[in-house]
């Protein structure tokens, strides 16, 4: 099944929460980006919701590892 979540990379992901990753930023912030980016037009809000489970999933791994962003290039 080739549905939104399998097409955005897992290295995308980790690089952008890299660049955005601060101590307040949820998974919905991380989300605008991501719709920002992979605004897939035809993608349902199920699909949507597969790629925030996977963010909020990274998340928490960045988070849990003690990365912080190694830019401040963005602000959420």
């Amino acid at each position: 099944m080739n549905i939104l979540s399998d097409r955005i990379p897992q290295a995308g992901l980790e690089f952008l929460l890299s660049r955005v990753l601060t101590p307040r930023i949820s998974a919905n912030d991380v989300m605008w980006y991501v719709r920002g980016i992979y605004g897939a037009k035809g993608a349902s809000e199920a699909e949507w919701g597969a790629v925030r489970d996977r963010v909020a999933r990274t998340l928490t791994r960045m988070r849990a590892a003690g990365l912080e962003a190694q830019q401040a290039l963005y602000r959420a």
